[in-house]
C-alpha cells in the first residue's frame, strides 16, 4: 500500500520537486539545447531572419547604428551582433543559427536556474510555443529581450544590495526592442515609486531616499540616457511608409490599446482565436473568449503580486508594454505578453510575503493555479509541436528554393539580369500615388543571403536587403526613368501577376514574360499553417 502511494503522480510530482533546482535545470536545458540544435539544421530561415543577416553582411556600420534602426524599429544590437559572424565570411546558415542557438539557450538558462518555480513547472513551460518556435527556433532579437526581463526578475527582489545588477538587466532588457525598452522603463518607475513610497510611510525625505544612494541614482540617470538614446535611434524617419501606414489617431490608439488587454494573455497561452495576427479582426465571441480567460490571468497574477507587495512591478511594465503592443503588434509579439505575465508572477513568488501566502493557499487559488498551469504547458507545447511539424511538412521559407532556381537560370545565362516587380499603388485615374520599393525586394531578400553578391538590379539603396523608403513623386519618376533607359531584364521577381503587369506598364517595358516559377512561402503560427506564393519568377520571352 506505501508503495502504491509512493507511485501515485502527486508523489512523484512532490520528488521531481524536491531534486535540487541545479540538477534539474541542468538536465531541461540539456534536452532542450539537443532538440533545438536538431530542429535549428533542418530550419529554413524565413524573411525576417534573411533581412537581419543581410543588413548585418551588407551595410556599414554607420548605416546599421545611424540609418537602419529608423527603418527596422528596433536598436542595432542585433544587427552587430549578426555582423561577426557575417562580416567574417561564415556562411549564412551557419552563422545566423549559431546567434540564435546562443540567445536561446541564454533565454532558458535564465528561466530554469533562477526562477523561482517548481521543477515541474520549469520542466514544461521551455517547450510551449513562445519559448521554443518563435523565441527558441526563429532568429530574432526577442531571445535576448525575454532573458534580460527574466533578469530583472531575478534582480528586483535583490535590488537592495546589488542595485548595479538590477540596472545593468534593465540596460540590457532595452538593448534588443522597442517593447524592451518600455517594459525596463516601466520597471524603472516602478523602483523609484517604491522609493518615494517606502520613504513616505516611514515619514522619511522622499527626495533624500532617492538621492540618498549615490551609486544607485547614477545608474538610474545612466539608465534614462541609454534608454533616451536608443529612443532617438528607432524614431521612424518621415519617409518611412511602415511608420506613415500604421499611424493611428488618439481614439483608435485607445480602443486597440483596450482590446490588446483583453486579448493578449489569453492568446498568449491558451487560444488561437485572432486571425491573421491584427487585433482590428476580431469578432464579439472572441473577445467574450479571450476576455474570460484573460480575467481569470489577471486575477492569478494580481492575487499573488498583490500578497508579494509588488503589484507596480506587474502593472507599470506591462502597461507600458502594451503601448508599444499597440503601435507595432504582430502576431510573433503576442507571446511576449505571456513572457510580462510570467515575469509578474517571478517577482511575486521571489517575495518573501508571497511565500507565507502559498502555505495557506486556499483550495479554490491552488487548484485553479494548477489547472491553469497544466493547461498552458499542454496547449503551449501541443503549438510547438504542430509548429516545428508543419515547417517540415510544408514550405514554409522559400530562400533555398528560389536561390536554385536563380542559380539554374544563371548556370544557363552567365550574363543573367534580375529586376523585383515593386508594388506600385494608382489612384483612380491610373496615376502613380506611392511606389513601395521594399515589396519589391521582399521577393528576394529570403534568397539573397545564399549569394555573395547582390544579384538583383533595381534595388534601393543597390543593397539586397529592405530599406522601407517613402520615395517623393520626383524621386519615384527619376527611378522608373532609369529603368527605362536600361534593356528589359531576362528574369522578373514578382509578388502577383498583377504585380509584374503594373511594373511592366510604368517603366514602358514592351518585352512580354512567362511565369516558370511560383515559389510557396508560408507562415507557421501555432497549430496554424499559412500558406501563400512567395515570389513568381518570370523570364522573358525571346
Amino acid at each position: 500500500m506505501a508503495d502504491k502511494k509512493n507511485s501515485s503522480l502527486p508523489a512523484l510530482i512532490s520528488r521531481y520537486n524536491a531534486v535540487p533546482a541545479f540538477k534539474a535545470g541542468t538536465v531541461i536545458l540539456l534536452i532542450y539545447g539537443l532538440l533545438l540544435a536538431v530542429l535549428l539544421l533542418l530550419h529554413v530561415p524565413t524573411l525576417d531572419e534573411a533581412q537581419a543577416w543581410l543588413i548585418a553582411r551588407d551595410a556599414s556600420y554607420k548605416d546599421i547604428l545611424l540609418y537602419l534602426p529608423h527603418y527596422e524599429s528596433h536598436p542595432p544590437f542585433w544587427h552587430l551582433l549578426l555582423s561577426i559572424p557575417a562580416k567574417l565570411g561564415v556562411s549564412y546558415e551557419l552563422g545566423l543559427k549559431s546567434i540564435q542557438f546562443i540567445s536561446s539557450v541564454l533565454m532558458i538558462s535564465v528561466f530554469v536556474f533562477r526562477a523561482p518555480f517548481s521543477n515541474i513547472v520549469k520542466t514544461f513551460v521551455p517547450f510551449t510555443y513562445f519559448f521554443f518556435y518563435q523565441y527558441g527556433l526563429l532568429a530574432r532579437p526577442y531571445a535576448f529581450m525575454v532573458a534580460g526581463i527574466f533578469l530583472c526578475a531575478h534582480y528586483i527582489g535583490k535590488r537592495e544590495e546589488a542595485p548595479g545588477k538590477l540596472i545593468l538587466s534593465l540596460a540590457f532588457t532595452c538593448m534588443w526592442s522597442a517593447y524592451g525598452i518600455a517594459v525596463a522603463g516601466g520597471i524603472a518607475l516602478a523602483w523609484v515609486i517604491g522609493i518615494i513610497a517606502g520613504a513616505v510611510k516611514e515619514r522619511r525625505n522622499p527626495m533624500g531616499a532617492l538621492f540618498g544612494d549615490r551609486r544607485r541614482i547614477a545608474g538610474l540617470l545612466a539608465l534614462l540616457v541609454f534608454a533616451a538614446a536608443l529612443i532617438c535611434e528607432i524614431l521612424p524617419a518621415p519617409d518611412n511608409y511602415i511608420a506613415v501606414s500604421t499611424g493611428k489617431g488618439m481614439m483608435s490608439f485607445g480602443a486597440d490599446y483596450l482590446k490588446l488587454l483583453v486579448i493578449l494573455p489569453s492568446e498568449a497561452f491558451f487560444t488561437n482565436l485572432v486571425q491573421n495576427g491584427t487585433q482590428g479582426e476580431t469578432g464579439m465571441m472572441t473577445m467574450m473568449i479571450t476576455g474570460v480567460i484573460s480575467v481569470l490571468i489577471y486575477c492569478v497574477c494580481l492575487y499573488f503580486c498583490r500578497a508579494g507587495k509588488v503589484l507596480r512591478f506587474m502593472i507599470l511594465p506591462y502597461l507600458f508594454f502594451n503601448v508599444i503592443a499597440t503601435r507595432y503588434i504582430s502576431v510573433h509579439h503576442y507571446g511576449l505578453a505571456g513572457m510580462m505575465i510570467i515575469f509578474s508572477l517571478w517577482v511575486a513568488f521571489d517575495s518573501e510575503e508571497t511565500v507565507k501566502v502559498r502555505e495557506s493557499l486556499s483550495s479554490f487559488v491552488k487548484y485553479l493555479s494548477v489547472i491553469m498551469a497544466a493547461a498552458m504547458s499542454v496547449i503551449g507545447i501541443y503549438w510547438s509541436v504542430m509548429a516545428c511539424l508543419n515547417e517540415n511538412i510544408y514550405p514554409v521559407a522559400s530562400g533555398r528554393v528560389l536561390a536554385e532556381t536563380v542559380k539554374e537560370l544563371r548556370a544557363a545565362n552567365s550574363d543573367l539580369t534580375i529586376n523585383a516587380a515593386w508594388y506600385i499603388a494608382k489612384d483612380s485615374d491610373g496615376q502613380i500615388v506611392k511606389i513601395y520599393y521594399g515589396e519589391g525586394t521582399n521577393t528576394f531578400v529570403p534568397a539573397a543571403p545564399y549569394f555573395k553578391h547582390n544579384m538583383v538590379n533595381n534595388l534601393l539603396p543597390d543593397k539586397p536587403y529592405c530599406v522601407t523608403v517613402n520615395a517623393t513623386p520626383f524621386q519615384s519618376e527619376e527611378l522608373l526613368n532609369s529603368i527605362r533607359s536600361k534593356p528589359a531584364p531576362d528574369v522578373i521577381l514578382a509578388y502577383s501577376e498583377q504585380g509584374l503587369r503594373d511594373y511592366l506598364d510604368y517603366t514602358g517595358n514592351g518585352s512580354e514574360y512567362r511565369q516558370i516559377a511560383a515559389i510557396p512561402s508560408g507562415v507557421c503560427y501555432k497549430d496554424r499553417d499559412i500558406a501563400f506564393v512567395g515570389t513568381y519568377v518570370y523570364e522573358r520571352v525571346r
